[in-house]
């Protein structure tokens, strides 16, 4: 139930609205009681219909909490890369960490990636920062339920220059071996340097693809839909030889998803800390 009184506050009259919740009473002060009594009505409506606790989340968490919580979680221990995607994250607690999650509205967000980019931040490095936040305000509706939408979704990226991309030497690819925590990361990064291959056409791959007697693996699922054969020879091949010599009797793929191993793995979350998309990633080993 709503109940208004009207108050004097530093010498004028202001107007107190209050509704009384079954875990206590919210209010509000408005300078004119019409106001007051829309507040009221509509904070009732709400109750009515179970979306004031909802949107009291989204209005009592801030972006801190929001990044606290995530940087928590289970899901997030298990990410590499940890200390870049701190990194971003911390960036965007430093700037907008104090607003409430309800504030944290796309214009916002636009302001940061502007901001970033007047901070000398190249394009590509806007988009990953916004792709951290992104991460961590998708758990906050999905596990939280802070927020009903994430407001990074509809925020645009700039374009980036692919141009610029350089080929990674072979001390940085080795760095980039020993950072990896998953075997099939690994293995996946040694075939896309010495065969070329894309990201789809290498979990795509299955035993019958492979001939190990001429050295050569056939790409079926291509972008152009031709079938192609690429020859193996060092890293790859010994890659793919002791791929092969694990038996595997529930599929007949080289890198199949662990909850279902019909289907081929996708290793975007495994990609993610690299800040690159899967794509730019493959790229940048390609000799």
């Amino acid at each position: 139930m709503a109940t208004i009184s009207k108050r004097q506050s530093r010498g004028r009259t202001v107007y107190q609205a209050k509704v009384r919740l079954a875990a206590g009473t919210t209010s509000a002060t408005f300078d004119k009681l019409g106001d007051a009594k829309r507040w009221a009505a509509s904070t009732e409506e709400q109750i009515r219909r179970g979306q004031y606790f909802e949107a009291e989340k989204s209005r009592t968490h801030t972006l801190k909490d929001a990044v606290k919580a995530y940087q928590q979680s289970p899901r997030f221990a298990k990410l590499g890369g940890q200390e870049v995607r701190k990194a971003h994250l911390k960036w965007w607690v430093e700037h907008y960490g104090d607003l409430s999650l309800a504030r944290l509205t796309p214009d916002k967000l636009a302001e940061g990636r502007d901001k970033l980019r007047v901070q000398g931040k190249a394009p590509a490095t806007c988009n990953r920062y916004l792709a951290a936040l992104s991460a961590c305000l998708s758990r906050t509706v999905r596990e939280l339920g802070w927020i009903e939408t994430n407001p990074v979704q509809r925020v645009d990226r700039y374009t980036e220059d692919n141009a610029r991309e350089r080929v990674l030497s072979d001390a940085e690819v080795q760095r980039l071996l020993d950072a990896c925590r998953s075997e099939d990361l690994r293995d996946l990064i040694v075939l896309a340097r010495y065969t070329a291959a894309r990201r789809s056409e290498l979990t795509g791959l299955r035993r019958s693809d492979v001939d190990l007697k001429r050295r050569l693996v056939v790409f079926r699922d291509t972008k152009n839909g031709d079938t192609r054969s690429v020859a193996l020879a060092g890293p790859a091949l010994a890659t793919i030889q002791r791929r092969l010599n694990v038996p595997r009797l529930d599929t007949d793929l080289l890198f199949p998803r662990a909850r279902d191993p019909t289907q081929p793995a996708e290793f975007r979350e495994a990609l993610l800390y690299l800040r690159l998309s899967p794509r730019q990633f493959l790229e940048l080993l390609h000799a």
